[in-house]
């Protein structure tokens, strides 16, 4: 797990040990959604903005599991894929529709071939 339950744990503040296999289980749940994200498998050895965009995901579970909030999930979903949208792993062969502009205008203004 690229985020340890004892980290989650100082984050969020607990300090008994009840929900450990809880806060586990979501820990595994945000990696597993991070890499599915990225379309990409993290190391142990894992970008800051990574284990970051996790402990978000954790702690928006842990704390919402009785009454979740569109509005807040919103928040943390956007915050979410903004941590980790430089990690993100682009179709091979193919240009995202982005991409295929920025690429349009450069070769508008003579910027590239």
């Amino acid at each position: 797990m690229l985020v340890s339950v004892d980290e989650v744990k100082a984050h969020l503040r607990i300090d008994q040990d009840e929900d450990d296999l809880y806060l586990e289980s979501l820990i595994r749940q945000a990696q597993a959604a991070a890499e599915d994200y990225c379309r990409v498998s993290f190391e142990d050895d894992a970008p800051e903005p990574v284990r970051l965009a996790i402990l978000l995901f954790v702690g928006f579970y842990y704390e919402n599991r009785d009454l979740p909030d569109r509005t807040t999930y919103g928040t943390m979903r956007i915050a979410f894929q903004h941590l980790l949208y430089p990690y993100k792993r682009h179709s091979i062969g193919r240009k995202d529709e982005s991409s295929k502009r920025i690429t349009s205008l450069l070769r508008l203004f003579g910027i590239q071939d």
